[in-house]
């Protein structure tokens, strides 16, 4: 029963150590991706359509192409977190 109890906290703790670095990272790239298109007219220029294409689509559509394409196990969650912050400004 105690490798049960071991196992599960390794897994929660590793779960959280998963989400605490795509928040952050998420957080990162969106708040970097946000200045940069608040100071140049051309990063708004190519972001803006690309924006207005994926913004009507919840973060959890994504989630069987993320599983499939993404390499690393980690990416999906990050670009979940990504996704989320950008429909939601508020969020942020």
């Amino acid at each position: 029963m105690i490798d049960v109890w071991a196992r599960l906290s390794e897994s929660i703790l590793a779960s959280l150590l998963l989400l605490a670095g795509g928040v952050v990272l998420g957080g990162g790239v969106v708040s970097l991706g946000g200045i940069a298109v608040g100071c140049s007219r051309a990063v708004g220029y190519w972001i803006h359509p690309i924006l207005r294409f994926i913004g009507p689509l919840l973060a959890t559509a994504w989630l069987p192409l993320k599983t499939d394409f993404m390499p690393a196990r980690s990416a999906p969650a990050v670009h979940s977190v990504k996704i989320c912050l950008e429909q939601r400004p508020e969020w942020r």
